[in-house]
């Protein structure tokens, strides 16, 4: 099974701002993986209501965040 990350479902809201969202045109443009990992419960809460402040999605963020630690460039 793929998954592909997608957008948020809510039109006309503002989804975060311009880089986060060519993180995630690119990784839709491409095969994705499924990545698990367990994390504390308290960190998750905070992460998910982090993402409802932005109305962006928890996996937008995740892109976003791995993008910028791992160096890599938009091309």
């Amino acid at each position: 099974m793929t998954m592909r990350a997608r957008r948020p479902r809510r039109r006309g809201e503002a989804r975060g701002d311009d880089r986060t969202e060519a993180f995630v045109e690119q990784a839709a443009a491409e095969e994705t993986a499924q990545l698990h990992c367990l994390i504390p419960e308290s960190l998750h809460r905070r992460y998910r209501v982090a993402a409802a402040e932005r109305r962006t999605t928890m996996t937008e963020l995740v892109i976003a965040a791995m993008t910028v630690y791992a160096g890599t460039e938009l091309e």
